[in-house]
């Protein structure tokens, strides 16, 4: 998908929390060594800002769900047009991809596909899901 405005979130492994990124602090060699996250708490937004040594961003595929869910890179999710019923994993490679699912597959049934966790939120189903397709 080209031309779409990405958005980022944070996963904060200590905290075992995800954040949205609303700003990134690039370093003199142009790598992102601090964000300022926010999330919301008590029904109030309040920002955080960590360093990326802590978590890991994650990148938006610029794609939505069938509920209007942004599609996350390491997001899990259920494409009900695939026959065997495993849910999958959305992973960079020079670019956003679903293993055993063309991204014309996934573009073309976006109505058909649910996220329904993400690696860190989920590692068991991230653990099962290396084992059903032998990834490890």
């Amino acid at each position: 998908m080209n031309g779409f405005d990405p958005i980022y979130r944070f996963w904060h492994e200590e905290e075992k929390k995800m954040y949205d990124v609303i700003k990134m602090a690039f370093n003199e060699h142009g790598i992102v060594d601090a964000i300022v996250g926010a999330a919301e708490e008590e029904d109030n937004i309040v920002e955080y800002e960590f360093d990326t040594i802590d978590g890991e961003i994650m990148i938006s595929t610029g794609l939505n769900d069938s509920k209007n869910n942004v599609i996350f890179i390491d997001d899990l999710v259920e494409c009900k047009f695939i026959e065997d019923g495993k849910p999958r994993f959305i992973f960079w490679d020079n670019g956003f991809r679903v293993f055993g699912v063309t991204g014309g597959e996934l573009e073309d049934n976006l109505d058909m596909v649910e996220v329904v966790g993400n690696r860190y939120t989920h590692p068991e189903k991230y653990e099962e899901y290396k084992t059903n397709f032998k990834l490890n």
